[in-house]
């Protein structure tokens, strides 16, 4: 925080860093690198929490709009993207 920023303006400055990853992280085609960018994303979240940035329900929200959003854009990293039930 610089000495002219206000704790509110860090905390905005903070989530749109935390959104431009999560937008690198939506475009990203590998899924390792993926299922990577998302760990350092909810490290961070831990770290503006336990700093006193964000309060736990915004960490926990922001967390959710994360796992929101890799849904909605890219199959699950872990999943095949075909599905052979063998009970089929």
């Amino acid at each position: 925080m610089t000495s002219s920023e206000t704790f509110n303006e860090l905390k905005a400055r903070k989530l749109a860093d935390l959104r431009a990853a999560l937008a690198l992280t939506i475009s990203e085609p590998d899924k390792d690198v993926r299922i990577w960018r998302q760990g350092v994303i909810h490290g961070r979240l831990m770290e503006l929490e336990s700093f006193g940035v964000l309060m736990p329900l915004e960490s926990f929200e922001f967390a959710l709009e994360v796992q929101r959003a890799l849904d909605a854009q890219l199959p699950a990293a872990n999943d095949p993207i075909t599905h052979n039930d063998p009970l089929e």
